[in-house]
């Protein structure tokens, strides 16, 4: 139908092709298998000129429309690219989507009021697809995978604790510090890796399981030794690990962006640093993504390098 209007429009069927980058006999083919298919001629062509049959004249205006209406589509599309509107949904962990996603998502949609989010909290990696997430935000190094990547920034986790629970354990946690600090002035002989058993309660989060390794690197000589902890208390978020910890029911780790939030936790062993943790944007769509998605990718890397400066 398109190949049709383009000829009525160019009047020959050279000139359409000419405009359409295809041969003279792919043209003439399109119109023989179009009027076959309709059973009723749409042109009357000879060498020198041609002309519309009323049956075919009708089949053009309605060409017109269809071809007007793929014009507002296009533009619509485009548009889309250019003002964000819509529904985007978002799912990122707890920790994230209280401190980080939601005020650089709510300042995104004071932009853009055409906008509509929807934050969805999960500490767990989520199907994009199933789930239809147009944007998730992860943490951790990511598998090999067909999705879209692209880091953000990182965080540390810190060793923390309730003050009364500190003073309650002051010796085991004075004892821990003491060796690491000895391990340091030490330096390995054979290079076997040095780990440390916390035997003090811990919260974990459900998904880490019950067994714990926490890579610890020394801030002046940069060592590192190896802290090995048995939780014996489970949430399955992080808003209740720092509940639980703030209650004085164990020790937890903390993103460093949380921590001067929550001025009831206080470090320990805080000579001594966790390992970087990535984060990362995380999205299926093959192409450019939609205006909605790049913006608030950008959004939120924005306001998570203004509370966490590298």
């Amino acid at each position: 139908m398109s190949i049709f209007a383009s000829v009525v429009d160019c009047g020959s069927i050279s000139a359409a092709a000419e405009s359409l980058d295809l041969s003279k006999s792919v043209i003439s083919q399109h119109l023989k298998s179009l009027e076959m298919a309709l059973k009723v001629s749409l042109l009357q062509r000879t060498t020198r000129r041609q002309q519309l049959t009323p049956a075919g004249q009708d089949f053009y205006l309605q060409c017109q429309k269809m071809q007007q209406l793929a014009k507002d589509a296009w533009q619509v599309a485009e548009q889309s690219r250019q003002e964000p509107a819509g529904p985007i949904r978002i799912s990122a962990p707890h920790a994230l989507i209280e401190a980080i996603i939601a005020p650089a998502i709510g300042q995104l949609c004071t932009e853009y009021a055409q906008i509509r989010p929807s934050l969805q909290a999960n500490d767990q990696r989520v199907d994009l697809l199933e789930q239809e997430i147009d944007l998730a935000i992860r943490v951790g190094l990511l598998p090999s995978s067909n999705l879209k990547q692209r880091k953000l920034g990182s965080f540390r986790d810190v060793l923390c604790a309730s003050k009364p629970f500190i003073e309650r354990h002051q010796n085991q946690l004075d004892q821990l510090v003491t060796r690491l600090q000895q391990a340091e002035d030490t330096k390995d002989r054979d290079g076997s890796e040095i780990s440390y058993e916390l035997d003090l309660d811990y919260i974990a989060n459900s998904w880490q399981g019950r067994r714990l390794s926490h890579a610890l690197t020394s801030k002046t000589s940069r060592q590192t030794r190896t802290l090995q902890v048995s939780a014996s208390r489970f949430t399955n978020s992080l808003p209740s690990v720092i509940a639980m910890a703030k209650a004085g029911a164990g020790i937890a780790i903390i993103p460093n962006f949380l921590l001067n939030n929550h001025v009831e936790l206080e470090p320990i062993c805080s000579d001594w640093q966790l390992d970087e943790v990535p984060i990362y944007s995380v999205h299926s769509y093959n192409q450019k993504p939609p205006c909605s998605v790049e913006l608030s990718i950008e959004a939120i890397q924005k306001h998570l390098n203004h509370i966490n400066p590298a």
